[in-house]
């Protein structure tokens, strides 16, 4: 199977014992800032919801852009009433609260991140990723490999090995890679689905961190349990 997202995703390595089991709780976040284009909503997360059988809700994060995104977004959500939420912020937040913010509106069991920049390539890429988290409950994240896509060139460059290419692994043996990035980022976000449970549990237990503006990113997660990858 093919890379999963453009980073703008995957493989996958689904063992005899994983099922396709749907679930019907997939939210995406979508956290957006100056894209006036329609692109990236139409083509990789609605066909991604209606792929999982319109089972899920897109949540996105209209953070005062200053083109034409949020009319874009709220077309977008008059048309699919019943699959797109908006939130359209009254004053500009910054990346973290936005992110954050939409985090917490998400109300289903899992949650999947596609910022502005990004899209998926793979209609099924949800699908795929769930089937893996309901096989084992154990594995809190799947993430994917990736492509990097020159818009200028239009030419889309793979993502370097993974440093961790089992099918799974635990998240403590990760945590360093992931905090010193020496190699390759090892989950790109938009590539990854995770349990929602685990992701609140971990920012419950210290708000501070994860709303930090020092850090100036939204990349943190939880080294709780399992991670699987899409090969």
């Amino acid at each position: 199977l093919e890379n999963n997202s453009v980073k703008g995703g995957g493989n996958i390595n689904i063992n005899d014992k994983s099922v396709l089991v749907l679930n019907e709780n997939v939210k995406q976040a979508y956290n957006t800032f100056n894209i006036a284009t329609g692109g990236t909503l139409s083509t990789s997360s609605q066909n991604n919801v209606i792929s999982n059988g319109g089972k899920g809700e897109i949540i996105i994060g209209e953070d005062c852009s200053t083109d034409r995104t949020l009319a874009i977004c709220q077309q977008y959500a008059q048309q699919h009433p019943d699959i797109i939420r908006l939130i359209a912020n009254k004053h500009n937040k910054g990346l973290v609260d936005n992110y954050f913010d939409c985090l917490l509106a998400c109300r289903g069991e899992y949650i999947a991140d596609c910022a502005g920049d990004d899209f998926w390539v793979d209609d099924l890429k949800l699908e795929k990723e769930v089937t893996i988290m309901e096989a084992d409950q154990s594995i809190t994240l799947v993430h994917t490999a990736w492509r990097s896509y020159n818009e200028i060139t239009k030419i889309a460059t793979d993502s370097p090995s993974q440093p961790f290419p089992n099918p799974v692994t635990e998240g403590h043996d990760m945590l360093e890679a992931v905090i010193t990035q020496t190699r390759m980022p090892v989950v790109v976000l938009c590539t990854a689905l995770y349990r929602a449970s685990a992701i609140l549990q971990a920012y419950h237990a210290n708000t501070q961190l994860f709303r930090n503006k020092q850090w100036n990113c939204e990349d943190l997660g939880s080294t709780r349990q399992g991670h699987g990858i899409l090969p």
